[in-house]
């Protein structure tokens, strides 16, 4: 089993009554660096496919968008655990002089669009089906298999392994397979002698 990886925690103890829903705050969980933030930062963005968008393009609410204080506050808790998890801040990935504008930001946050979709796609197609496999013991408070997130691989640096390049040990990796030409680029001459052959 990796060091870094993460189940569904348990639902906290919250007392009934009007004030019982804390929203998953004020529940301190190492994920969140003990935080008050939400303490389950990977379930919505990792297993399932909440929206990560929370700027808005308007100093008004005028329904284009719809995230809220608390959509915002549980992706501040995932945006923690990236950081912590690369070695690294914000600015990272943001240019601070606007975090929601793509062609101001860094090429790390392309990076970082695609890292959270490859572990999505990793934790939902290959780690939960494995869910039966694995003993009692080696799940979760809640029956679930161990998933992953940003630290199983990077380990609090910003390139996994320090950047250690494993060209040499995989050479497969390296090579690209040119994509087939189309079908209108096939010469003419070689597509009727291929229909006379048939024929």
């Amino acid at each position: 089993m990796p060091e870094y990886k993460w189940f569904e925690p348990e639902d906290p103890r919250n007392p009934g009554g009007m004030a019982g829903n804390r929203a998953g705050q004020n529940t301190p969980a190492w994920a969140v660096r003990l935080a008050s933030l939400p303490y389950d930062p990977f379930t919505p963005y990792l297993l399932e496919d909440a929206s990560i968008k929370v700027n808005s393009t308007s100093a008004l609410p005028d329904g284009a968008n719809p995230a809220n204080i608390m959509s915002a506050e549980r992706v501040y808790a995932l945006m923690m655990v990236m950081s912590s998890s690369l070695g690294v801040n914000c600015t990272f990935c943001h240019n601070s002089q606007n975090f929601g504008a793509w062609v101001i930001s860094p090429s790390q946050r392309v990076a970082g669009w695609y890292g959270i979709r490859m572990v999505r796609h990793l934790n939902n197609d290959y780690l939960v089906p494995l869910t039966d496999t694995f003993p009692a013991e080696r799940r979760g408070p809640k029956g679930d298999v161990a998933k992953i997130y940003c630290a199983t691989c990077h380990q609090g640096v910003n390139k996994p392994l320090n950047g250690q390049s494993m060209l040499a040990e995989h050479p497969e990796l390296a090579r690209i397979k040119p994509p087939p030409p189309p079908p209108e680029e096939v010469p003419v001459a070689a597509a009727e002698a291929t229909a006379a052959g048939a024929g």
